[in-house]
């Protein structure tokens, strides 16, 4: 079940009193609104590049831990036996 997240903001505040003045000034109320919407907008794409960001450097250091134990395991049987202990 994906996780919802309800909050109650500027954005939704422009965007109800964008309703509520609708009837004393259109233009004022236009704008409000506008400014409500791309307000959330602006919020869901920050959330979302956090996310991607997140996600990104998870990939690359599994990348990193692949690469490493690649290149124990080929280099595992190219040891040469000296008989010392180093």
């Amino acid at each position: 079940m994906k996780n919802i997240n309800i909050s109650f903001g500027m954005s939704e505040l422009l965007i109800i009193f964008a309703f509520l003045m609708f009837s004393a000034s259109k233009w004022f109320s236009i704008t409000a609104f506008v400014l409500g919407v791309l307000g959330k907008l602006s919020t869901i794409a920050i959330a979302q590049a956090k996310k991607d960001e997140e996600e990104r450097k998870v990939e690359q250091t599994f990348e990193k831990l692949g690469n490493v134990i690649t290149e124990v395991i080929s280099n595992a049987g190219n040891k040469k036996s000296s008989g010392s202990f180093h």
